[in-house]
């Protein structure tokens, strides 16, 4: 069993190269972004290897924190997958139907069932994908909820943490640029047309700056830190309550839902 610090000093040697890297490319940051993505968990990180691999040539992923993951580091690491290898008691074989109307149901059938779809049929390439990075699978199990044997880990002891330094490594590897300890403060937009074309940044000394691209992903997590905005949608969420990113309440958990409410400001 791997402890804390020794996860935390791990994630810390996997970001020194990337904070390096990012040191040294911080000159040229008034230039154009192909693509800005806020946020270095499993989200984001997938997204700046995937703009990678489809042509975007200058990327840029901004940290608040020193070190990348958000809460992927802490997950569990279960990953649904729709596989033809995949069937049930009775011999029945899965599928991206089925996947998405147990998705659904589970949901109380008030999900969005084209974006459920598109989860459930992608899902064997996804699952693929991350193999490719170097992600070594165990299963298939079954899910909590679930009837099909769909469920898999990545074969070690932080499943999470697995994720994310295989998909770090591959995205160093395309030459992506990381910024560290830089706070996303603002959306900019275009004032004829009220697209996102950029973000206010602010560093560790609190200087202010103005970054534009082509393209902003917003990869910031949820709001799980943030007690006034989860009593907003949900009384019973208590400020007692803490989360699985910190458990004892004593801790950090970043997911301040900065990336949210910055979109619902622009009108989303």
């Amino acid at each position: 069993m791997i402890s804390r610090r020794q996860l935390l000093g791990s994630l810390a040697l996997a970001a020194a190269p990337l904070q390096l890297a990012s040191a040294q490319g911080v000159a040229h940051l008034d230039k154009l972004w192909d693509v800005i993505i806020i946020g270095s968990g499993l989200a984001g990180l997938s997204a700046a290897v995937s703009a990678k691999e489809n042509g975007a040539e200058r990327v840029l992923v901004i940290e608040k924190t020193p070190l990348l993951g958000g809460h992927s580091k802490f997950s569990s690491g279960s990953f649904c997958a729709c596989l033809p290898t995949n069937v049930d008691a009775q011999g029945r074989k899965d599928s991206p139907e089925l996947m998405g109307e147990e998705i659904f149901e589970g949901g109380g059938r008030i999900g969005n069932i084209e974006l459920i779809r598109t989860l459930a049929e992608q899902s064997r390439s996804a699952y693929e994908w991350l193999a490719s990075m170097g992600v070594r699978w165990s299963g298939p199990f079954i899910p909590v909820g679930a009837v099909y044997p769909r469920g898999f880990h990545a074969q070690a002891p932080l499943p999470g943490f697995d994720y994310v330094l295989k998909v770090n490594r591959t995205a160093r590897e395309l030459g992506v640029t990381f910024l560290f300890s830089h706070r996303v403060l603002d959306l900019l937009t275009d004032s004829k047309t009220g697209r996102v074309n950029g973000v206010v940044i602010r560093g560790e000394v609190g200087q202010l700056k103005y970054l534009l691209g082509k393209s902003v992903i917003i990869a910031t997590g949820g709001y799980t830190e943030d007690k006034a905005l989860r009593q907003k949608y949900d009384p019973r969420l208590s400020p007692s309550l803490t989360s699985t990113a910190n458990p004892y309440g004593r801790g950090l958990d970043t997911a301040t839902g900065d990336g949210l409410k910055m979109a619902v400001a622009i009108g989303a």
